[in-house]
């Protein structure tokens, strides 16, 4: 009896899959007035102008695609084509081979995408600047006396405890440009 629940279980799972499958991206392409077929995708990854170019060059380079923009504040990629509509998971899948996400283009999606961006960008000026007036706090410290009066285990431990704070900050705190550069190289 169990055996038998577990197999329609996955005859139930396989089949909502092979649903999800099938049903791509040529459903939410639009007929245009000049009879090509158009489709608007969100595009996550982009950063720079040379990812713009990348993904434009790569799309227009196909012979049937008659127009590609992509809009780099908002990521919204929209581009046109003659065929058939279901030319358009093709050209999703050629997107998403060059390394970019692509998901169908939704406002609320593209929201919630810039909210966690900006979020976390947040996160990291707030981490910097925290561990920047720590820091600082302890240099007023060293800055004001000499070092007869401190004496210079005192001011060695401050200087490590300076370190302490400012390394692990600007591993954190540095991913942004950690991330931009490692997708330079």
């Amino acid at each position: 009896m169990e055996q038998k629940n577990i197999q329609n279980h996955i005859q139930v799972h396989s089949e909502v899959i092979q649903n999800e499958v099938s049903a791509g991206y040529e459903s939410l392409a639009v007929q245009n007035k000049n009879g090509e077929y158009e489709l608007s995708v969100l595009v996550s990854g982009v950063h720079c102008a040379g990812c713009i170019q990348k993904i434009e060059s790569s799309l227009l380079s196909k012979n049937n695609i008659k127009n590609s923009r992509l809009n780099f504040s908002t990521n919204r990629l929209v581009f046109s084509w003659d065929g058939v509509a279901e030319d358009a998971n093709t050209y999703v899948h050629d997107i998403e081979k060059l390394g970019y996400g692509v998901k169908p283009y939704d406002v609320e999606t593209q929201q919630s995408e810039i909210q966690v961006e900006e979020r976390f960008l947040l996160l990291c000026l707030g981490v910097a600047g925290f561990a920047m007036g720590n820091i600082m706090l302890l240099s007023v410290g060293l800055w004001i006396t000499s070092t007869e009066t401190l004496g210079i285990s005192t001011r060695d431990l401050m200087h490590f405890i300076q370190a302490f704070i400012g390394i692990p900050t600007i591993i954190y705190a540095g991913r942004p440009f950690f991330r931009s550069a490692l997708r330079a190289l």
